[in-house]
């Protein structure tokens, strides 16, 4: 009896432990994975362009400006007899002023100065508009005092129509009352112009 008892309990299964051993293999810790780069050519705006990703030198540098040879010429002989202006202007006004009053009782240096002046003035403002415009066309790249450049230009225009209207009416004015007036209003007209042109250049500077 006691040898059959003793062989039940060998036959039942020894309970299983609640808790079991600890696998002491350390498992090695996951890869830290970060954001993943896009591709430049995915980019809504393609790659960046810049000195980094071209490799290229992106500094603007200013084409030069050519002049021609004889620019510096052309201008000192504008220069020079742009200084004779005035002159000329004030023995013509005082000249034609004479005329106008007197006729022909003017005085004689009114009559002999009034007409050579004229013709004076006449081949200086020639010699300024040709050696002026061709140094304007010259000058059509540089920026620098564009503007002024321009608009003594035009007013020099104006006062070069003004003054061959002038002439025009020089003819008639030596029969005709109203001629002389209109003759001399566009004469003074003329001269300011061109004056205040001429100080524009000296005065206006950038």
């Amino acid at each position: 009896m006691q040898a059959a008892v003793a062989l039940m309990l060998l036959t039942i299964p020894s309970p299983v432990s609640a808790n079991p051993v600890a696998d002491t293999v350390v498992a090695a810790p996951a890869p830290h994975l970060g954001p993943v780069p896009i591709p430049a050519s995915l980019l809504p705006d393609g790659p960046a362009a810049g000195p980094a990703s071209t490799g290229q030198d992106t500094t603007r540098r200013t084409a030069a400006i050519e002049y021609s040879s004889f620019y510096g010429t052309r201008l000192k002989i504008h220069q020079v007899l742009s200084y004779t202006m005035l002159p000329l202007f004030a023995l013509q006004y005082a000249s034609g002023n004479q005329i106008l009053e007197y006729g022909n009782a003017a005085p004689d240096w009114a009559q002999s100065v009034h007409g050579p002046t004229a013709s004076m003035l006449a081949g200086v403002f020639a010699v300024n508009t040709v050696t002026g415009a061709w140094n304007l066309w010259d000058s059509r790249k540089d920026p620098a005092g564009r503007s002024r450049r321009y608009v003594h230009s035009a007013l020099m225009f104006i006062a070069d129509a003004g003054f061959v209207y002038t002439g025009v009416l020089s003819s008639q004015a030596e029969t005709s009352y109203d001629a002389r007036q209109q003759h001399r209003n566009m004469a003074i007209a003329s001269m300011s112009v061109a004056t205040a042109s001429w100080l524009m250049m000296l005065l206006w500077k950038d």
